[in-house]
């Protein structure tokens, strides 16, 4: 897996938890939430952050060998600190 490979998974995984978070939200708010539909979806959102988790980690591999890395936000590309 390639350090871009890592940084777009990442991102996806970043936005899909967010979006979990919303619904989540959501559903408390509406009151009429099935409650074992509100347990899957947190359970996909820790699921979600255990694998975000484990990305950063590889991205940090990555770049204690050397790799350069750069963080991706919605509007240009920011070297990591430390990574140039």
């Amino acid at each position: 897996m390639t350090t871009e490979d890592i940084m777009r998974r990442l991102e996806i995984l970043r936005i899909e938890h967010r979006d979990l978070d919303i619904a989540i939200m959501a559903l408390v708010e509406s009151g009429t939430g099935d409650q074992l539909q509100l347990a899957r979806l947190k359970k996909r959102k820790l699921r979600l952050r255990d694998e975000i988790a484990n990305q950063i980690a590889c991205r940090d591999r990555h770049a204690r060998q050397g790799h350069r890395l750069h963080e991706v936000s919605a509007f240009h590309t920011v070297p990591l600190a430390g990574s140039w």
